[in-house]
């Protein structure tokens, strides 16, 4: 009920009751507070004009926000705020916080205007926040970003997003959906590239280019690189991707680098081949180890074949040649101790097919030599006579034949069956 109280004008009791209802959330206008001063000045003499005025806040650059007599001012310039903002303005907290001061001059504010955020808790995630002003889509797309980029790649699909959406846009006014298609790039010979909505590009597009090695495409650092240029140009990015060689140390010998794309059992082999023609020897363990640094680093589609050689040849024996063995060296031991044993051979006809048959496998680099191992004396006379041991013949029956022609002690015959054996291999013939 309006009263207007002994010696009150009655146009300020008017406006009171005016701005009371509207801050109860009423609305009366123009027409009706006339009606009300009409019949307030039938009773009390009315000395004022009541101000039932309808206004107007321009806001350059955006709009007109209009004020009417006897309507809230904040949800007028809620309204224009959300209007704005689906017409495309942005207009943050503080540009809100201003236009609500320019109103509030021209009309009489009983509630302040809530330029807070607006906070969503995602269990096990995070806190999504949007801010005042922001278009919820592009909110929810800039925080599923941020998780990816703090390595939550994957964790917020296209289809928990679209239920983030959901949820926010309950409180906040949504004006623009969201784009959760996946990222597509189609490499010409090759396949394509997919990377979907909140997944790691870079995880994505490291296991597209892994796939496409293992389907036997070769990609150098130069294609990778675009691949993910051409990946990130369409979708954001948070981290570089890593194309440079990598480098093993091995000791004492060198250093195995493995280029982007390249089978690293490739360059292991390459350095190994490179190693022996230095002079470096490596058996199957040593080059294990290797494999199994190397593999602890770089993913392997193979590992070496470091299992033994092996051929049989009739009527003649199995021959064995360990990984990383000399083969020439292994067939010339091969043959002197099965002649040793007593087997009928001849060794040159013998040798010719063994060694096609062994270098048709492996790799041989020098031609095979049948002629008796030799190895310089120096008696105590100050005289230097040779040893020679024969192909076919047992190590320590040439050694016995020669200390009895030059009468040699035990002891004597000792160091010189040791140096003997440092020019060849003195072992297997007893097991013969």
């Amino acid at each position: 009920m309006l009263t207007v109280p002994f010696g009150a004008e009655p146009a300020d009791s008017v406006l009171g009751f005016v701005e009371s209802a509207v801050a109860a959330g009423h609305v009366i206008d123009v027409e009706g507070a006339s009606m009300m001063m009409e019949q307030a000045c039938q009773a009390k003499k009315c000395y004022k004009q009541l101000d039932a005025v309808d206004r107007k806040l321009e806001v350059e650059g955006v709009g007109t926000i209009p004020l009417p007599f006897g309507h809230d001012p904040t949800t007028r310039v809620t309204n224009f705020l959300h209007q704005a903002r689906q017409a495309g303005h942005r207009i943050d907290a503080t540009a809100a916080t201003q236009i609500m001061q320019g109103a509030c001059g021209m009309r009489k504010c009983h509630r302040p205007l809530d330029v807070a955020d607006f906070q969503l808790k995602v269990k096990d995630i995070g806190t999504l926040a949007v801010r005042f002003g922001d278009e919820p889509a592009a909110a929810v797309m800039r925080w599923v970003g941020e998780v990816v980029k703090a390595g939550g790649g994957g964790m917020i699909d296209a289809d928990g997003a679209q239920q983030l959406l959901e949820n926010v846009c309950k409180s906040v006014p949504c004006f623009a959906p969201l784009d959760v298609r996946e990222t597509t790039l189609n490499i010409s010979g090759i396949g394509t590239c997919i990377v979907p909505y909140g997944a790691d590009p870079l995880v994505m597009v490291t296991r597209f280019l892994d796939q496409v090695i293992d389907a036997g495409h070769v990609l150098d650092s130069s294609m990778a690189a675009q691949i993910y240029e051409g990946i990130c140009a369409q979708t954001p990015c948070y981290r570089p991707i890593d194309l440079q060689p990598y480098d093993l140390q091995v000791q004492g010998i060198g250093t195995i680098r493995v280029p982007f794309g390249t089978e690293p059992a490739n360059s292991v082999e390459n350095f190994i081949v490179q190693a022996k023609e230095a002079g470096h020897q490596f058996n199957a363990e040593q080059v294990q180890n290797i494999m199994d640094a190397m593999c602890g680093a770089k993913r392997c589609r193979r590992q070496i074949d470091t299992r033994p050689y092996n051929l049989t040849i009739e009527d003649v024996g199995n021959l064995t040649i360990p990984y990383g063995a000399d083969p020439t060296t292994e067939v010339r031991n091969f043959l002197a101790r099965r002649i040793a044993s007593g087997v009928a051979v001849e060794p040159s006809l013998a040798g010719t097919t063994i060694m096609g048959a062994v270098c048709a496998s492996l790799t041989c680099t020098r031609p095979l030599d049948l002629s008796p191992v030799s190895q310089p004396v120096k008696l105590a006379t100050g005289q230097v006579r040779t040893l020679y041991v024969p192909l076919g013949t047992k190590p320590r029956d040439a050694l016995f034949q020669f200390g009895n022609v030059h009468r040699l002690s035990m002891a004597i015959l000792q160091d010189i069956f040791n140096s003997l054996c440092s020019v060849m291999d003195c072992t297997g013939y007893d097991e013969e």
